[in-house]
């Protein structure tokens, strides 16, 4: 038998937005418990907005310009997105209109763990998932892969985008994206 996977349809991701100020980017998803739930799957495409350099003048962030920004992931559901949670994280790179994505996992003991990076052109879709097994969390992002030790909590909720780091955004910024929690 064969299967055919159809790709998800562009114009039918979801355009999630942050406002110049702010850190959360919008639409939010509710944030239920999902027990049980292991897999996040995301279908996404960066605008030219999510690029700038240090040298623009609408930004004054300095080093801020190399924080991890999230795309999103999963965490415990009894607490905050930067404890005991696994995501996938952004920033602009070097190479104008290119944008770098890594692993980005927050261990209950704190101070944040990345993957091996992986550069992007905007505007150039990319799949990415993260399978959070019992004691072990897997990420497969474009052409790399990477795994973290860390236990599975019982209950977990979905994390959406995020700007920053402490800095909230300079600009407005949009990022196009389907994203899904089993």
């Amino acid at each position: 038998m064969l299967l055919f996977l159809v790709p998800v349809q562009e114009e039918d991701w979801t355009e999630y937005r942050v406002e110049a100020g702010n850190h959360d980017f919008r639409p939010n998803d509710f944030p239920a418990p999902h027990f049980g739930a292991d897999h996040y799957t995301a279908d996404l495409t960066f605008t030219p907005s999510c690029w700038w350099s240090q040298e623009d003048t609408d930004y004054t962030g300095g080093r801020d310009i190399y924080d991890w920004n999230k795309i999103g992931g999963m965490t415990n559901f009894f607490n905050s997105n930067s404890t005991h949670s696994v995501m996938l994280g952004w920033r602009p790179a070097a190479t104008a209109n290119t944008i770098e994505v890594t692993a980005y996992i927050n261990p209950k003991e704190g101070r944040f763990v990345t993957g091996p990076v992986l550069q992007i052109p905007v505007n150039r879709p990319l799949h990415a998932e993260i399978k959070w097994a019992s004691d072990t969390v897997y990420y497969e992002y474009g052409n790399l892969s990477f795994s973290y030790a860390i236990p599975k909590p019982w209950s977990i909720r979905k994390i959406g985008p995020w700007f920053g780091g402490n800095q909230p955004a300079h600009r407005e910024m949009f990022l196009k994206m389907q994203a899904q929690l089993d």
